[in-house]
């Protein structure tokens, strides 16, 4: 369990500055579920659903990255192994669909 939801309301009810701390709360939540939703829904409009699809598959390792880079994260092995094999897979869909598209005689996108 990642919190404990009894904690997390004593925790709440003893800050000294309740404003602030539903202020954060919100700002934390628009930063980081609304906006990111609601980028990738426009994106939709101008990017193939496929495409986008691929795309969303690096937001672990850009999580992951955040976290060494701006918290001081240690970089493990498993951390390094699944960075090395998000980025595997996303080369190897591109690569696939390109060849694919090349050997259909269809145009080469733009």
């Amino acid at each position: 369990m990642i919190c404990d939801p009894s904690d997390m309301a004593s925790k709440f009810t003893a800050a000294p500055d309740k404003v602030s701390l539903l202020l954060f709360c919100a700002l934390t939540a628009l930063v980081t579920a609304v906006v990111p939703f609601l980028c990738y829904t426009l994106g939709l409009s101008t990017v193939e659903a496929s495409r986008a699809g691929i795309l969303a598959t690096v937001e672990p390792m850009v999580a992951t990255l955040v976290g060494i880079l701006v918290f001081s994260e240690p970089l493990t092995l498993p951390s390094a192994l699944g960075i090395a094999l998000i980025l595997a897979a996303v080369v190897m869909l591109n690569l696939k669909k390109s060849a694919g598209k090349q050997e259909t005689g269809a145009p080469p996108e733009t």
